[in-house]
Formats: C-alpha cells, sequence, structure tokens
C-alpha cells in the first residue's frame, strides 16, 4: 500500500512539474503599425520554460535569453525573419511587454501592454 501511495504521488508531482514548464498569458494594450494609427489589441504570450522559447498569438516561438539578474526577458529569432516575431520584451513581474512584428503584408507591428497569467479554456 506504501509503495502504490509513493508511485501515485510521484506521477502526480511529475504532472505538475510538466504544466509549470509552460506559462500561458492573456495580454491587452496596443497595436501600431506603418499604415495605421495606434488601436486597442488583445493577444496571448505562452512561455515554455523547458524549450526556452515565447510564442506571440499563433507566430512560430521564438528563443528567449534569460538573465539572472534581471527581471526583463528579451526574445529575437535565431535568424532574421521577414515574417513573425522580429522581437521583445517581457517583464517578469509587472507583465509589461513589448513586441515587433512583421507583417504578412510588410510593415513593421508594434504591440505594447500588459499581460497577466491565463490558462487554456479547453
Amino acid at each position: 500500500m506504501k509503495k502504490l501511495i509513493v508511485v501515485i504521488a510521484t506521477v502526480l508531482a511529475l504532472g505538475a512539474c510538466t504544466k509549470a514548464e509552460v506559462t500561458y498569458l492573456s495580454c491587452s494594450g496596443t497595436l501600431l503599425t506603418t499604415t495605421t494609427p495606434e488601436e486597442p489589441w488583445n493577444f496571448s504570450i505562452t512561455v515554455d520554460t523547458k524549450r526556452k522559447t515565447i510564442m506571440v498569438d499563433d507566430y512560430e516561438p521564438v528563443p528567449f535569453d534569460e538573465n539572472p539578474q534581471s527581471n526583463k526577458v528579451g526574445f529575437t529569432p535565431s535568424k532574421p525573419t521577414n515574417f513573425g516575431v522580429s522581437g521583445g520584451t517581457l517583464h517578469r513581474i509587472t507583465g509589461k511587454a513589448g513586441i515587433h512584428i512583421v507583417g504578412e503584408v510588410g510593415g513593421l507591428w508594434v504591440i505594447n501592454g500588459i499581460c497577466k497569467p491565463a490558462q487554456k479554456l479547453f
């Protein structure tokens, strides 16, 4: 019986650790493009600490750099991109995010906002 309890506790603990590697953030702020004035904007960020990547909305994940001395995390693609996330920062405590995205039709999108923890709805 003790072995069964230990096995169940271990499985539950490993499951909790696995889930902790991915953090979902719900963000609201503004979008500014090269062709439109600033407007309200909602977006999501997924942080995968195991893979050391950040994904903005449904764009390709990009690697992030960690500096243990700073609460700000920077992220950029491994190589220059013609489409998708071209760079950004995320503050670990305040949730302040600043992101640059190269748009489908060209042009730069600048997204600024505040993010808070979220979870998938289904």
